[in-house]
């Protein structure tokens, strides 16, 4: 919760153990407090009319060069056709996209994200009424809110690919194997980010971006897609298969000791 209000994505991070973990009065009753607490600091600053901001900003972004849906857009800037380039939004220091099409795309945006993210809870509510134990729901669906939060937005950023670490780990720690292949997907996003920014950035802010550097934004925002695939389809098959992977978990010693910890 104290998270969230610093940067919102550990906010999926507490949406999944509301769905997921039994203890949700404490979850929810831990974060109400934290919120009334920061709100109260905010009001007595004298900061109230900034406090929602992070909302209401999101909705006026246009798509930054990073995010994935800006993809088509990039290439159109970068081999100058269909009157499309990438500019500098002074207002909110970022590199944006322009083009045919993008103020439909840059509204559509912000109601896909949250439909994407209802349908995400909506997957992990069924896991739980089929069964699905804490230690193989919780990472899943934290996994694919998280990446849901990256793929589908309009905004991008180099630190986005932090944000996919905290499931992973918690993945790996419970069920190594499963989790092996994200992680490794992982690792290589975050090369080809590592690479791109800041390494070659300035080859993206110009008018008309080099078309290698955006060939290499374009591999790094498939991997991203490729691991939001499979984090929908690894949650589906956990909410549909609850006991699946259960004689495997318990039958190694050390991920054992830790579901027995992992509190419910």
């Amino acid at each position: 919760a104290a998270g969230t209000w610093i940067k919102v994505w550990p906010a999926a991070l507490l949406a999944a153990a509301v769905v997921a973990v039994r203890r949700r009065l404490a979850i929810v009753g831990g974060a109400l407090i934290v919120s009334a607490a920061t709100i109260a600091v905010v009001l007595a600053l004298g900061g109230g009319r900034y406090l929602f901001g992070f909302i209401t900003d999101q909705t006026g972004r246009g798509l930054q060069i990073e995010a994935p849906v800006s993809a088509p857009y990039m290439w159109f800037a970068a081999l100058d056709v269909l009157d499309s380039r990438v500019y500098y939004a002074s207002d909110l220091l970022t590199f944006q996209v322009s083009g045919p099409g993008v103020n439909e795309v840059i509204a559509v945006m912000t109601p896909l994200l949250a439909a994407s993210v209802l349908a995400l809870l909506l997957l992990g509510l069924w896991g739980v009424r089929r069964g699905a134990p804490v230690v193989r729901l919780y990472p899943a669906l934290a996994f694919a809110l998280v990446l849901a939060l990256i793929v589908v937005n309009k905004v991008g950023s180099p630190q986005y690919m932090t944000w996919i670490v905290a499931p992973i780990v918690l993945g790996l720690v419970i069920d190594r194997a499963t989790w092996l292949r994200p992680a490794a997907f992982a690792v290589v996003t975050g090369l080809l980010t590592q690479i791109v920014y800041p390494i070659f950035y300035n080859f993206l802010m110009t008018d008309h971006p080099d078309p290698g550097v955006v060939a290499l934004l374009t591999v790094r925002n498939l991997a991203l897609v490729v691991m939001f695939v499979w984090s929908v389809i690894h949650l589906v098959r956990v909410a549909r298969n609850p006991e699946s992977g259960a004689g495997r978990l318990a039958s190694h010693k050390r991920p054992a000791s830790v579901i027995e910890r992992f509190p419910s």
